[in-house]
């Protein structure tokens, strides 16, 4: 069996059987042309799914003014019971105060309800309430932890396991009597009853009832199908065997895609693989060959792939999916979890890709779909804030191990195709991979192509960027290539980040939008404001922390269908959510602008901060996972100094990075509190007039932090050991004039001021070193500006 459990989501672990859901119904299977046949050769019917359901995700809430009145009358209410304090939870998540909330779950995980309390919250609020909490990266860990809590007390309540136990085995009593008033217990126990006797199934000592439990499982009828292809994962064939019997006696159409492989692989034993013909005998009327099994699997992988759903979403766009733990202890070997529609979609695909890459290993095309599966799903499951897991000695092996086994040309290529077909999650897994196990070869051009690396790197997904970045830096940083000037746009956009909320007000009226930005401000962002096209669109290009931007529809220059189009080419911009302020009188006009461009809402203009913040919960969905926090933006600008320091210190001869152009971006980030040493020991390298006189100018600064200004002193000492004193003659006296105004200053201060004229004082006279003898080239010439609608990458 194909061993998938490396791939299961971090909060609902060993969740891995998927349910497929295929109507198909022979008439001729022998017939071609007949499109209700699974093995034919037309894909109509292979995967039933809901077009029309909506896409739920969870998204960053919205943060408010910490004195907010609601905010404080929900934490001030009585919270003494959990469902009081689950009730404070959940209004507090609405309102956008994820951190509040987690307070609150912090506190009652100190010391967790007994389950009889937990228990009712299940029914009270709602599974799709606690999957939220599961899944809300500002509430981790702690809102897992307590969804998991609640919605396992919930089930045991729910399934009473020793009362099911008891019942299944008097569903296989020698009395008839005993055995019906069995069964229809377990019957109206709904899918928790099918475990009990798939337990009895697994327990080869209890060999005499295997024909009564299978027996009881065909009277409970449907609700045994879901739970049943989760046990097809299992590790023991006598069990699988059994299993895809009762399967085939129930016709179940949904097991079609998952029996299609037992029957064809040579890998599984003679009597499993005659059980699942017989069962699709039973169901489609025809055994397929190995060839018509390879393409139902592969025509179907890749639909849910693609997104189509295994079963019919609930409301809210979730899917409760079955899975079976071989090493869990008999009563809770098979549970189910409830899962966002497209992860179950992912998993379903993974799980058949996996059967077909098992089936024909040497197929590259299987291979590649495999790994993509592969990718996608552990980058969802880790996190795609976080790294690929590596392999844990003993496990099973995950994307990580599969690529080492097919090599970095393989990961490449794989690399292309995610790119190609938008499996982003994949990509960057991809990315993450080819910088471990790559070399410099990944970024010559081969053929007339040139390096997919630089293709990722100018990619509209910020986190795919961040890890070709980091790939290219891990291969060859000393060794030129074509696209230099990406790598640097590139670490400049991501050095420029300040790890804070800001969003991007565009309005004709500078007072409106100095209104809503005031209002946006009061809701925990920072606001800019910009009255017309073309400085907006400069400002959205160079500043990488904008969440939102606020657009009306009355800007000009260019008109406004030209601006939401440069916004949308642009890498750095394109997805960026718009929310398009519209006019009563243009509302019309607003909708159908707003329908032609991805990430686009029309909203009626917010003038209150009750309107700004419904605006802003109606932009959220455009968030979905590509959201990057502020957090992992200041890791990704954190890095990105790192990157520019390890550059600036290779020796002459390395490639000829521009990163002159960069040092505005280095003196910025002196003023970020967690980049500003990073960024004084990348000027200090850089040693330019500019980068001098910003270190000296933060050494001086009184109000700055004693650390970050000792940290400038030594990189100002670099810069001239480095490249000479190249202050002008008026920015050195001003120098004496601060020393001289320092009588009631600290000790301290007066100590870096006198420790920069010693500095200045040494380094006129000859300094340490020949400038061109110590100093790694730099380019001396800034990038011209180039027109907004054909910028397409990030520099100054």
């Amino acid at each position: 069996m194909t061993n998938t459990a490396q791939i299961k989501p971090a909060w609902a672990a060993g969740l891995l059987c998927l349910l497929l859901a295929c109507s198909v119904h022979a008439q001729d299977p022998f017939d071609d042309a007949a499109s209700d046949d699974p093995f034919g050769e037309s894909a109509a019917g292979d995967v039933a799914f809901d077009a029309a359901a909506p896409a739920v995700s969870a998204t960053p809430a919205v943060a408010l003014e910490r004195e907010d009145p609601l905010v404080l009358d929900i934490l001030n209410g009585v919270l003494q019971t959990p469902s009081q304090v689950t009730q404070a939870v959940r209004n507090l998540l609405n309102w956008g105060r994820p951190d509040k909330a987690k307070e609150l779950l912090t506190t009652l995980l100190a010391k967790p309800p007994p389950a009889d309390q937990l228990a009712p919250l299940a029914g009270r609020f709602g599974s799709a309430f606690f999957l939220r909490l599961a899944q809300e990266e500002a509430l981790a860990p702690e809102g897992r932890q307590f969804a998991e809590l609640v919605l396992a007390a919930a089930d045991n309540a729910r399934r009473n396991s020793a009362r099911l136990a008891a019942l299944a085995l008097q569903a296989v009593d020698a009395s008839p009597q005993i055995r019906a008033l069995a069964t229809n217990a377990l019957r109206k126990a709904g899918q928790g009853g099918v475990a009990p006797l798939v337990d009895l199934l697994a327990d080869a000592a209890q060999g005499d009832a295997h024909p009564l439990a299978q027996r009881a499982l065909l009277e409970m009828g449907g609700v045994s199908v879901e739970p049943l292809l989760a046990v097809l994962e299992s590790n023991d064939e006598n069990l699988r065997t059994l299993v895809i019997e009762v399967l085939g006696d129930l016709r179940a159409t949904r097991a079609v895609g998952f029996l299609a492989a037992p029957h064809v692989s040579t890998k599984r034993s003679a009597a499993e693989r005659a059980a699942a013909g017989e069962a699709l005998i039973s169901i489609v009327g025809v055994r397929p060959t190995k060839a018509a099994a390879e393409a139902l699997l592969w025509r179907r992988a890749n639909a849910f792939l693609d997104g189509a759903p295994p079963l019919r979403a609930d409301q809210n766009n979730n899917i409760w999916l079955w899975h079976w733990d071989d090493a869990a202890k008999p009563g809770s070997r098979l549970t189910r979890v409830l899962l966002r529609a497209d992860d179950a979609s992912l998993l379903t695909a993974l799980r058949l890709a996996a059967d077909l890459h098992h089936l024909a290993p040497k197929k590259e095309a299987y291979r590649r779909l495999y790994l993509i599966t592969l990718l996608q799903s552990e980058k969802i499951s880790h996190g795609l804030f976080r790294p690929l897991p590596h392999h844990v000695q003993g496990a099973a092996g995950g994307a990580r191990e599969f690529a080492e086994q097919m090599g970095a040309a393989f990961v490449e290529a794989t690399l292309a195709q995610a790119m190609k077909k938008d499996y982003l999650p994949a990509a960057i897994g991809a990315a993450e991979i080819l910088g471990d196990i790559g070399d410099v070869s990944l970024l010559e051009t081969h053929a007339g192509r040139g390096p997919i690396l630089l293709d990722a790197l100018r990619h509209r997904n910020r986190r795919l960027v961040f890890a070709a970045a980091q790939a290219i830096m891990r291969l060859a940083p000393e060794r030129n290539y074509g696209g230099l000037s990406y790598f640097t746009q590139t670490l400049g956009f991501l050095a420029r980040s300040q790890g804070v909320r800001r969003v991007l007000v565009v309005h004709p009226r500078s007072t409106f939008g100095q209104s809503l930005a005031g209002i946006l401000n009061g809701l925990g962002f920072e606001a800019d404001t910009a009255i017309n096209g073309r400085e907006a669109f400069r400002m959205a290009a160079k500043n990488p922390d904008y969440e939102f931007i606020m657009l009306s529809d009355a800007i000009n220059d260019p008109p406004i269908s030209h601006l939401i189009q440069w916004i949308r080419r642009d890498r750095r911009t394109a997805a960026i959510p718009i929310g398009l302020l519209t006019h009563e009188e243009r509302r019309v006009s607003g909708d159908t602008l707003a329908e032609k461009y991805s990430r686009v809402l029309a909203l009626p203009q917010p003038r209150t901060p009750l309107g700004a913040g419904l605006a802003i919960k109606r932009l959220q969905p455009f968030w979905d996972r590509q959201y990057v926090s502020p957090e992992e933006r200041l890791v990704h600008a954190a890095s990105a100094f790192d990157w520019l320091t390890l550059l600036l210190e290779t020796p002459a001869g390395r490639p000829a990075y521009d990163l002159r152009s960069l040092e505005k971006t280095m003196e910025r980030g002196l003023f970020t509190d967690p980049l500003a040493e990073r960024a004084a020991s990348a000027l200090g390298l850089l040693g330019t007039p500019l980068a001098q006189q910003a270190l000296v100018n933060m050494a001086s600064l009184s109000s700055a932090p004693l650390e970050l200004r000792q940290a400038a002193l030594q990189a100002f000492q670099e810069a001239v050991h480095r490249r000479r004193v190249m202050l002008t003659s008026s920015e050195i006296h001003l120098q004496y004039d601060r020393y001289n105004a320092s009588e009631t200053s600290s000790v301290e201060s007066q100590q870096i001021l006198g420790a920069i004229l010693d500095i200045l004082e040494s380094g006129s006279q000859g300094g340490k070193g020949n400038a061109a003898e110590n100093t790694a080239p730099v380019e001396n010439t800034a990038p011209a500006e180039q027109p907004a609608p054909q910028v397409a990458a990030g520099g100054e």
